[in-house]
C-alpha cells in the first residue's frame, strides 16, 4: 500500500473507521469492546474502550454509525442507523 511521505499514512481509503459519539474517542473495528449481551445471550453489546459507553452503534452487520432508529423486527427488536432502518432482507444475524 502506498505511503503519504510527508506523514507515513496509507493513502488508500479504510472503511472500518469508528468513533465513539460519546467521548470523541476514534479508532478501528478490532479495537470497539464486544461482548455477549447478559440479557440476551443471542445478542452481542459493543461498547468505547476509552469511555465503556455501550450500544451507540447500529445493529445492522458490518455498520458502525450511531444508532439513530429502533424498531420492532421478526428477529427483534433493531437499533440501527437511519441508513439501515427498515431495510429488507437485513437482519442481525446476515
Amino acid at each position: 500500500m502506498p505511503l503519504d511521505p510527508k506523514n507515513a499514512v496509507p493513502l488508500e481509503p479504510r472503511k472500518d473507521k469508528v468513533i465513539c459519539e460519546e467521548c470523541g474517542w476514534f479508532g478501528h473495528n478490532e479495537d470497539v469492546l464486544a461482548a455477549e449481551n447478559p440479557f440476551d445471550k443471542d445478542e452481542m453489546v459493543y461498547g468505547c474502550p476509552k469511555c465503556k459507553s455501550v450500544d451507540s452503534v447500529s445493529d445492522a452487520p458490518g455498520c458502525w454509525k450511531k444508532v439513530t432508529c429502533g424498531w420492532p423486527h421478526p428477529d427483534g427488536y433493531r437499533n440501527t442507523c437511519s441508513d439501515h432502518y427498515r431495510v429488507e432482507g437485513v437482519t442481525q444475524s446476515s
